[in-house]
C-alpha cells in the first residue's frame, strides 16, 4: 500500500512539473516578446509624451507576467517605472487619457503588495487608485476600485470600512446592470458580515450571489456562494446542511479541475468534522487540503491548514489518552509550522490564532504557566523589543551610574590620604582647621536637619490631607455604587413583580417547569403566562430583549405591560395576531421625542396558545423555535420572522399567520431564548449550539418536569464549569 501511495505522488509530482514548465515557457516568451516591443520604443522615463501609453501598456504587462511567475523585485520594477511615466504625463497633460493610465499603474502597484500580502501598501495603492478614478468619473471603474477596497478592509477586519467600499460599489454596478459584478459585491457584503457574527444577513446576501450566478450561469460564482453558506451553516449549527452544501461545491470544483477550490472543500468539510468531534475523518479532509495547496503553493492557506490540523490533534490528545503524547506532539509540529510562516509575513492577527493554539495544547498538558504566557504574546507581541531595548538601555544607565559613584569614591579616598600626610607635616594648623571646618559643618548640618524637619512636616501635612481627600472620595464612591446596586436589586423585585405568576402555569399544566437564571441581577429574558377564563386554554409567551442587564430589564417591562394590554383588556388571543399589536405597541413605545427616529432595539419572541383538553397548539414566533418531543421524536415549528428590523420585520413575510398543531398525548414542548445554546464551555471553549441543545431535549423528553429541569440545569452547569454565564437563560418546559 505504501508503495502504491507513493508511486501516485511521483506521477502527480512529474504531471504538474510537465505542466508547469509548458506554462513556464509559455510565459518566458510572452515575456521576451514584451521585452523586445519595449526595447524598440525604449523603456526609459527621459521623454514623456500621450504617446508613450503603449510604453506603459507594455510595461504594465510585463509586470503582470513576471508577477505570475512569483519575481516580485522585477515586476514592482517595471509597475513603478510605469507610474513613473505616467506622473509625468499628468503633470505636463492634466487630461483624462494621462489620467486612465496613472490609475492603473497604482492598480498594478497595489496588485503586487497583494501578491506578497503587503495589505497596507495595497491599500494606500489603491486609495491614490481610486481618487483618480473618481476625477475621470468612470463608474464602472470606480466601481472595481471601491470592490478591491472592500476586500482589502474585509482581510484587515475592518468591516465599517469594508462595507461602506461595497455597498458605494454595488450601486454603481446597479447603475450599470454589471450581473458578474454585482455578484462578487454580494459575496464581499455577505462576508464583511459573516465575521461580524451577523449571520442572518451573511446568508442573506450569499444567498442573492448564489441566485445571481445560477442566473448567469457562472460556475464560479455559484461555486463561491455555496461554500460561503456552508459556512455560515456551520456557525448557525447546522452541520447536516453544510455537509451537503460544502460537498455540492467540491463536486463543481473537480468537475472544472480548479484545484484551490478543491483544496477549500476539503479544508471546510474537514473543519465541520472537526467541529462535530469526528476528529480521524477531518484529519483525512485536512491532509487532502494541504497536499493541494502545497501544489498551487500557496503559504498562507498551507499556514492555515498547518494550524487548522495543529487543531485537531490537540482534540485528539484530550479524547484519547492511549495515543495523547504522539497526538500533543504532532500537534505542536503543525502549530509551529504555522506560527513560523506567520512570523515571516507579519500577520500579527494570524499570529494569535497560533498562540491560542499553544495555549490550549499546553493547558491540556498541565504547563500552566507557558500556557499563560502564550496567551499574553499576542497582546505583547508589539512592545516586546521596544521593551527589550528600554532594558538595555535602563542597564546601561546603571552600570554606568554604578561606575561613576565607585570612581568618585574612590577619589576621596585619594584625597584624604592627601589630607592626612599633609596633616603629620602641620599638625597644630590641621587641628585649628579641623575643628574650624567641624563647626562649619555643624551649623550646615543643623540648618539641612531643620530644613528637612521643616520640609517632612509640610509633606506630612500633605500626605494627610490627600489621605483625608481619598478616604472622603473612597466614602462617595462606596455610596454610590451601594446606591446604584441597591436600585438595580429594586428593579429586580419590580420585574419579579412584573413576570407572571408561575401559579398560572403549574394550574394549567402540572407537569411543568421553568429555569429562569438572569446574567446579571436583572434580565432582558421574560415570560407571560394567561389563562383564558371559561376554558381550558393557556397562552405561555417567552421573550428574548435587546441586551440583558439594566437595558434588557426596562424593555421586557415594556413588553409585560404591552402583553396584558393586547391579551387581557383588548381580547387578542391569535399568537401571530399578538406578534402584530406588540410590534405596533413596540414600534409606537420606542420613538424617539427629540429625531422622530424608530429606536432599533427590539425582541426574539415566541407566543404558545395551548388547549389542554383537546390537545391544539397555536403558535407564532420571531427568531426562536419551539420544540415538541412525543414517542415520534424531536419535531421543530420554526419562526415566521427570521430578522429584525426596528422590532419585527413583518413587511417581507406575506401574510404572516399562526401554525397550528394537534399535538399527540404526553408530548414535552419546550420553549428557550438563545443564551442556553451560546454559552460558551470551559473545556472545549466553543458554544454550545442549537444542536446539542436539541439533542439534549431528545433525551430527556420521557422524563417528568422536575427531572427535566434538573438535567437542563445540569448540563448547562457542567458545561459552562468556571467560565461567566455569558447571557441570560431562560427555559420552559411543559407536558400535555
Amino acid at each position: 500500500m505504501k508503495s502504491f501511495s507513493l508511486k501516485c505522488f511521483i506521477l502527480t509530482c512529474l504531471f504538474i512539473f510537465t505542466i508547469g514548465n509548458h506554462f513556464l515557457l509559455a510565459q518566458n516568451r510572452t515575456i521576451d516578446s514584451l521585452h523586445r516591443i519595449l526595447k524598440t520604443i525604449n523603456s526609459t522615463v527621459s521623454k514623456t509624451t500621450l504617446n508613450d501609453t503603449i510604453r506603459i501598456k507594455i510595461l504594465h504587462n510585463l509586470s503582470k507576467e513576471y508577477l505570475n511567475n512569483k519575481q516580485f523585485a522585477t515586476a514592482m520594477k517595471y509597475a513603478r517605472i510605469a507610474q513613473l511615466i505616467s506622473e509625468k504625463i499628468v503633470a505636463r497633460y492634466q487630461n483624462n487619457t494621462a489620467k486612465f493610465f496613472l490609475a492603473n499603474s497604482y492598480k498594478v502597484i497595489a496588485d503586487n503588495y497583494r501578491w506578497k500580502e503587503d495589505l497596507p501598501n495595497a491599500l494606500k495603492q489603491r486609495k491614490k487608485e481610486l481618487v483618480i478614478r473618481e476625477q475621470i468619473e468612470n463608474q464602472v471603474l470606480v466601481a472595481q476600485c471601491l470592490n478591491s477596497i472592500g476586500n482589502i478592509y474585509n482581510v484587515q477586519d475592518n468591516f465599517a470600512l469594508a462595507l461602506e467600499s461595497f455597498f458605494k460599489a454595488l450601486k454603481a454596478f446597479e447603475k450599470t446592470n454589471d450581473k458578474k459584478a454585482i455578484t462578487r459585491t454580494y459575496n464581499g457584503i455577505g462576508i464583511a458580515y459573516a465575521r461580524q457574527g451577523n449571520r442572518l444577513k451573511a446568508l442573506e446576501y450569499y444567498n442573492k450571489g448564489l441566485k445571481e450566478g445560477e442566473k448567469l450561469k457562472d460556475r464560479n460564482a455559484i461555486e463561491t456562494g455555496l461554500i460561503n453558506i456552508g459556512t455560515v451553516y456551520v456557525d448557525q449549527g447546522k452541520f447536516e446542511e453544510a455537509l451537503k452544501v460544502f460537498s455540492q461545491f467540491l463536486k463543481m470544483a473537480e468537475e472544472d479541475g480548479n484545484i484551490a477550490f478543491i483544496a477549500n472543500g476539503y479544508l471546510n468539510i474537514g473543519n465541520v468534522y472537526d467541529v462535530t468531534g469526528k476528529y480521524p475523518k477531518a484529519l483525512e479532509m485536512f491532509f487532502n487540503a494541504l497536499k493541494l495547496h502545497e501544489e498551487v503553493g500557496s503559504k498562507s492557506d498551507i499556514a492555515l491548514t498547518h494550524l487548522n490540523i495543529g487543531f485537531v490533534y490537540v482534540s485528539l490528545a484530550k479524547t484519547i489518552p492511549a495515543n495523547k503524547n504522539y497526538n500533543a506532539t504532532q500537534a505542536k509540529i503543525y502549530i509551529i509550522k504555522a506560527l513560523e510562516h506567520y512570523e515571516k509575513s507579519g500577520q500579527i492577527d494570524k499570529l494569535s490564532y497560533c498562540y491560542e493554539a499553544l495555549s490550549l495544547l499546553n493547558e491540556y498538558k498541565k504547563n500552566y504557566q507557558e500556557s499563560l504566557s502564550n496567551f499574553k504574546t499576542y497582546v505583547k507581541y508589539k512592545d516586546s523589543i521596544l521593551n527589550q531595548a528600554n532594558t538595555a538601555k535602563s542597564v546601561r544607565a546603571e552600570m554606568n551610574y554604578e561606575f561613576e559613584k565607585k570612581e568618585t569614591i574612590t577619589n576621596l579616598q585619594q584625597e584624604k590620604k592627601e589630607v592626612v600626610a599633609r596633616q603629620e607635616n602641620e599638625k597644630q594648623k590641621t587641628i585649628r582647621n579641623f575643628f574650624i571646618i567641624g563647626f562649619i559643618f555643624m551649623l550646615i548640618l543643623a540648618g539641612v536637619i531643620f530644613r528637612s524637619n521643616h520640609q517632612k512636616k509640610q509633606v506630612n501635612e500633605l500626605i494627610t490631607s490627600q489621605k483625608k481627600q481619598v478616604e472622603e472620595q473612597k466614602f462617595l464612591l462606596e455610596k454610590n455604587q451601594k446606591e446604584i446596586i441597591d436600585s438595580i436589586n429594586y428593579a429586580k423585585r419590580i420585574q419579579s413583580s412584573i413576570l407572571s405568576n408561575n401559579i398560572i402555569l403549574s394550574t394549567a399544566f402540572p407537569q411543568s417547569f421553568i429555569l429562569y437564571q438572569p446574567k446579571d441581577i436583572v434580565s432582558g429574558d421574560f415570560y407571560w403566562f394567561y389563562s383564558l377564563p371559561g376554558t381550558s386554554q393557556t397562552i405561555i409567551v417567552v421573550a428574548d430583549c435587546t441586551g440583558h442587564g439594566v437595558p434588557g430589564a426596562f424593555l421586557s417591562m415594556v413588553g409585560s405591560t404591552l402583553l396584558n394590554d393586547i391579551v387581557c383588556h383588548k381580547n387578542i388571543f391569535d399568537p401571530a395576531e399578538i406578534i402584530k399589536a406588540l410590534n405596533a405597541g413596540l414600534t409606537t413605545t420606542l420613538i424617539s421625542k427629540q429625531q422622530e427616529d424608530t429606536n432599533t432595539d427590539g425582541m426574539d419572541i415566541s407566543v404558545c396558545k395551548i388547549d389542554s383538553v383537546s390537545l391544539i397548539l397555536q403558535f407564532a414566533g420571531a427568531n426562536q423555535t419551539l420544540y415538541l418531543c412525543s414517542k415520534n421524536g424531536l419535531e421543530k415549528l420554526n419562526s415566521q420572522i427570521y430578522s429584525l428590523n426596528g422590532v419585527f420585520d413583518l413587511l417581507g413575510i406575506g401574510n404572516f399567520s399562526s401554525i397550528q398543531k394537534q399535538l399527540l398525548p404526553n408530548t414535552s414542548i419546550f420553549m428557550a431564548t438563545d443564551g442556553y445554546a451560546d454559552q460558551m464551555g470551559e473545556i472545549s471553549g466553543k458554544k454550545f449550539l442549537t444542536s446539542r441543545f436539541e439533542k439534549l431535549l431528545t433525551e430527556i423528553h420521557t422524563l417528568n418536569s422536575a427531572d427535566q429541569a434538573l438535567s437542563i440545569e445540569n448540563t448547562f452547569n457542567t458545561w459552562k464549569g468556571k467560565n461567566k454565564q455569558i447571557d441570560d437563560i431562560l427555559v420552559i418546559g411543559l407536558k400535555v
